[in-house]
This record gives structure tokens, C-alpha cells and sequence, in this order.
């Protein structure tokens, strides 16, 4: 039985190589912000969280999510918006939302290049603890990778299955 031509393989090597390279390009050229990998999660000892995430379906579905620090969001909004650092909670999660959907994009160009075949949601953002990084960590088809910004540390990750 011949494979489905609209799925091709992906490693998870692969998908960790294109979100680092994606989530670096986002917040450097946009936020000039520099982030390297690091080999350690989120920390713990942050309690405030904005979570943004995009789903995706068609031949492939899943999410794409970024778990940032609430001091590193509000320095990527207020850079990306370029206000000063009294921003407003709104302001801060509609950049989010946007990172996180730049971050779904090109994940949706290494899933199919034609644009045809995958189709993104709108993103929802929410503040909150640990918990969900916690649940999402557990999925046997996340591929995340753990960046720092100095001490703060931040999450991108993708569950992607085969959709339809």
C-alpha cells in the first residue's frame, strides 16, 4: 500500500532544528531579543506565566505553543510595540498571540508548502501557572526545546499528528 503523498516524514530532530531557528528569528529580528537553547525547563520559581498557543489542522493537526516568563513577555511586547515597559495585559497578550503565530506559520510551511493542505486557528493566550506545561510535556508527540534570555527561560514546543 502506497503512503498517503500528502504526509511526508518529519523527524523530531528536524521539528526541534526549526523551532529553535524559528523562535530565535521571531525574538531577535522582532523584539531584539537574543535566545540560545538551554538544556534546562522553565524554572520554577516564576509563578506568573503568559501561554500562547496556535492549533492547526488538515493533513497534519496539532498546536504550537510558547510558555514565557510574564517579565519576558512583557519585554518582547513592549519592544515589539515599542512602547515603554508599562504595557497593558491586553497589549501583551495580542504580541504574544502574534509570536506564537509567526512560530505557527513556518511550522505549517515544513508541514506543507503549498498552504493548501494545513490551516491555522486563531491564537488564544492565557496567564496562569505551570500546570499546563506540565500536561503538554507529557504527550509522546510534543517535540519542545527550553531557550534562555539571560535567567529567563522560556518553552516552545509542537504536538503535530496526522490530521483527516
Amino acid at each position: 500500500m502506497a503512503e498517503n503523498p500528502r504526509y511526508h516524514m518529519i523527524s523530531r530532530f528536524d521539528l526541534h532544528q526549526r523551532l529553535m531557528h524559528s523562535a530565535r528569528n521571531v525574538f531577535n529580528v522582532m523584539a531584539d531579543i537574543a535566545l540560545e537553547e538551554c538544556h534546562e525547563g522553565p524554572g520554577e520559581d516564576q509563578e506568573e506565566w503568559v501561554t500562547a498557543l496556535i492549533g492547526f489542522e488538515g493533513s497534519y493537526s496539532g498546536l504550537v505553543v510558547l510558555h514565557c516568563p510574564e517579565p519576558l513577555a512583557r519585554r518582547t511586547a513592549s519592544s515589539l510595540l515599542r512602547v515603554g515597559e508599562d504595557i497593558a495585559v491586553q497589549d501583551v497578550h495580542d504580541a504574544m498571540g502574534e509570536v506564537v503565530n509567526i512560530l505557527g506559520g513556518d511550522i505549517k510551511l515544513l508541514l506543507d508548502g503549498s498552504g493548501k493542505q494545513v490551516h491555522l486557528s486563531v491564537p488564544s493566550v492565557f496567564d496562569g501557572e505551570t500546570g499546563f506545561h506540565d500536561e503538554f510535556m507529557m504527550v509522546p508527540e510534543t517535540v519542545s526545546l527550553a531557550m534562555s534570555n539571560g535567567d529567563d527561560r522560556l518553552m516552545v514546543g509542537v504536538q503535530i499528528r496526522r490530521g483527516e
